[in-house]
């Protein structure tokens, strides 16, 4: 749905999951600078949440599985 640099706004949809693999899934990364052209410790990912998932305390957790709400 959106492209490496795009910029998104609060409640954009930004990707869908799909089975692309062994099940349906995600991968998001966000950062506030290119961790390409900037290097990965000047440009560290950071912190998010989803709003339509299961309870989460503030942001996602490393190798935890969120289910989908319906929204």
């Amino acid at each position: 749905m959106v492209a490496a640099g795009d910029a998104v706004a609060r409640g954009q949809l930004i990707g869908r999951s799909g089975n692309t693999g062994n099940i349906p899934h995600l991968h998001v990364d966000l950062h506030l600078c290119d961790p390409v052209t900037g290097g990965t410790l000047a440009c560290p990912t950071v912190p998010l949440t989803v709003r339509n998932a299961q309870p989460n305390p503030g942001r996602l957790q490393l190798n935890e599985r969120y289910l989908a709400l319906a929204s």
